[in-house]
């Protein structure tokens, strides 16, 4: 078809070019004064009744009743001079909506308070398919308070919403057509489905290029399924949302401020979807709960979005407010979710947040200031958490400051937390919690700056066969903290500044504690379950003791002290002992006779050891030498000659 432009003389009536409508053709006025309802009803019948007719709209304001319509078997266009083509609805009906497939509205002006301004929706539960909205201005909403579309697509496949500029749409109240019912505290229904832009029960939308500036309460733009959203600037949006998402994009909004104080700037969710994408989105929390959530999609990307939760932080939810959000609800099994390159801060909650989504991927990441406000006793709150989620690798972040943790992992077997740097946590650097059994917290660095945190922590029975391995902590009280544990293996980290331990577990079984590092820490290595193996570490300057074991057999062997420091086994029962480097040397110390006796006692002495006695410089009248430890502890070197005051080199046999 082709299309001429309406010419216009100057004055009089309008000129009809071929293949060409206009209002004025069935008197419209134009002025916005005179109600051009029927001339704009006529016309639309028109173009639907006739192939080859498109409906020019020259510049001029228009006022119009809601319940302009049309359908028709054959393409469609609508178009105008921009923003000086105005369409003004009055009344809380909806405005300009077509029922029909290949039609396009653009370059117009819509304002009013319509129910939805601009709309193309199924006509009997059949879908249509290939609708645009391209450089239009909308604007307005109802004034009665019922949910309002700036521009609204139900049933239209492969929909296209380009280049548009929308503000003052999105009023909070009734529940729109397709959308998800929910309701808020106060028992008033939320919708999460209308909005400034709204797709539903379609697939295939493209939003692009768009400006929405101003909205209200509940604007949102809603995603169907293969839907891509891409440079849009979207500012004061509460909600990018959906009810099913597959395999959809929403990337490039210069802005997401969310206003809605119970909604999600960018939800995907509410049933079954896979493969949805949030990317390079720039989104600032104002009292939303959530910035980006994910419901229940399988192979969900979010990445590379700037998230600023500060509207959270400083308003009413102190058990919420998560930047980022993967969540399985009931009877639900999402799988997959992987969270790349995005910078998340001043969140009451978790700047990022997986539940029961397993074998998600969090990686490269930089989390600062999270978890301000929220109470961590029923769910682990961090800059990244995660819970009930198995196989989730937590890679390469940066977390910085905030309230709680910086890793919180729960409940879960397989979690792999490696290679993160964990700056100023205030509880831990990293908290293993729950039943969470064959993970790894490997390669971390983890800096106490104006807290001393614990630096791992994984107290409680449940958690068993964890691996804690090539980890640097510093400025902390304990360094590793794993009371409780069995078979837990913590093995070749470095621990320095620690006001307490550098690793203990006062409870256990079967403990591995090798090839660890303490540096100038209060105590070193202290473990007091049974079945342990504590070797192969170095402990420099420990101003207390630098191992201390106790329990049952367990096995010290070839460890180091190197400075000040104390080997303890006073507490152990059955240990084995061999082959540790006390201070400079093996187990030993020189003391002088006296009256030809010396009492010795010194915690490197345990009941049972055997002592080697050796004259090392001779005092009085020397006699021959024999000892007997009198007690875990203790040990008395003789003289068979009373007046024998010399020197004597005592050390403990293996």
């Amino acid at each position: 078809m082709t299309v001429r432009r309406l010419r216009l003389a100057p004055s009089g009536p309008a000129v009809v070019v071929e293949g060409l409508l206009t209002p004025q053709l069935y008197g419209a006025r134009a002025d916005g004064v005179t109600n051009d309802t029927g001339a704009f009803r006529a016309a639309l019948t028109a173009m639907a009744t006739q192939e080859g007719l498109s409906l020019y709209i020259p510049p001029g304001d228009y006022l119009l009743d809601t319940g302009l319509t049309w359908s028709s078997t054959h393409a469609m266009l609508i178009y105008g001079d921009g923003y000086a083509s105005h369409l003004i609805f009055q009344g809380t009906g909806q405005g300009l909506t077509g029922s029909s497939s290949f039609c396009e509205v653009r370059d117009i002006r819509v304002s009013g308070s319509a129910l939805t301004m601009l709309a193309f929706v199924r006509p009997g539960g059949v879908n249509i398919s290939d609708c645009t909205v391209r450089n239009c201005f909308v604007s307005g909403g109802s004034v009665f308070g019922v949910v309002t579309s700036g521009i609204y697509f139900e049933g239209v496949d492969r929909g296209k919403v380009l280049g548009c500029t929308l503000s003052g749409n999105g009023r909070a109240g009734a529940v729109a057509v397709g959308s998800v019912d929910l309701t808020d505290t106060s028992g008033a229904p939320r919708n999460f489905a209308a909005g400034a832009i709204t797709f539903t029960n379609a697939t295939g939308a493209t939003y692009t290029n768009n400006a929405a500036v101003s909205l209200g309460a509940l604007a949102t733009v809603s995603v169907p399924v293969t839907s891509t959203l891409a440079g849009n600037s979207d500012a004061a949006i509460a909600a990018i949302t959906s009810s099913t998402v597959a395999n959809s994009t929403c990337s490039n909004p210069a802005t997401v401020v969310g206003v809605d104080p119970f909604g999600y700037d960018v939800l995907y969710g509410a049933t079954d979807h896979a493969g949805g994408k949030v990317s390079d989105c720039v989104i600032t929390m104002t009292n939303t709960t959530v910035g980006i959530a994910n419901f229940d999609g399988s192979d969900f990307l979010a990445a590379h979005n700037l998230i600023d939760g500060g509207g959270a932080k400083n308003g009413t939810f102190t058990n919420s407010g998560y930047c980022i959000m993967g969540y399985a609800q009931p009877a639900h099994s999402p799988v997959r979710m992987r969270v790349l390159g995005n910078e998340v801060s001043n969140s009451a909650g978790s700047g990022i947040y997986v539940q029961g989504v397993p074998n998600s991927t969090i990686v490269g990441n930089d989390c600062f200031d999270n978890g301000l406000r929220q109470d961590p006793t029923s769910l682990p709150v961090a800059g990244i958490a995660t819970n009930l989620t198995s196989s989730v690798s937590i890679n390469g972040n940066i977390i910085s400051g905030g309230n709680q943790a910086g890793i919180s992992v729960a409940t879960a077997v397989r979690q792999n937390v490696a290679g993160n740097v964990i700056n100023n946590p205030k509880t831990f650097g990293v908290h293993v919690r729950g039943a969470s059994s064959g993970s790894a917290v490997t390669g971390n660095t983890i800096l106490g700056v104006t807290y001393r945190p614990t630096g791992i922590q994984t107290p409680g029975a449940a958690v068993s066969n964890l691996t804690i391995a090539g980890n640097t902590i510093e400025h902390v009280v304990d360094g590793v903290n794993h009371t409780g544990d069995n078979n837990v293996a913590v093995i070749g980290n470095t621990i320095s500044d620690a006001t307490s331990h550098a690793t203990i577990a006062t409870s256990g079984a079967r403990a591995t504690i090798v090839g660890n590092i303490a540096d100038t820490t209060v105590g070193g290595f202290d473990y007091r379950g049974s079945d342990g193996l504590i070797a192969c570490n170095t402990a420099y300057n420990s101003t207390g003791f630098a191992y201390s074991i106790s329990g049952a057999s367990s096995t010290v062997s070839d460890n180091r002290i190197v400075g000040a420091g104390t080997l303890d086994l006073s507490g152990a029962t059955n240990p084995t002992r061999r082959n540790n480097r006390l201070n400079t040397g093996v187990e030993r110390g020189l003391v002088n006779l006296a009256g030809g006796t010396v009492n010795v006692a010194s915690n490197e002495i345990q009941a049972g050891d055997t002592i080697r006695v050796t004259r090392t410089t001779p005092g009085g009248a020397p006699g021959f030498l024999s000892w007997v430890v009198t007690g875990a502890g203790a040990l008395t070197i003789n003289s068979s000659n009373g007046a024998d005051n010399g020197q004597v080199l005592w050390e403990v046999v293996h």
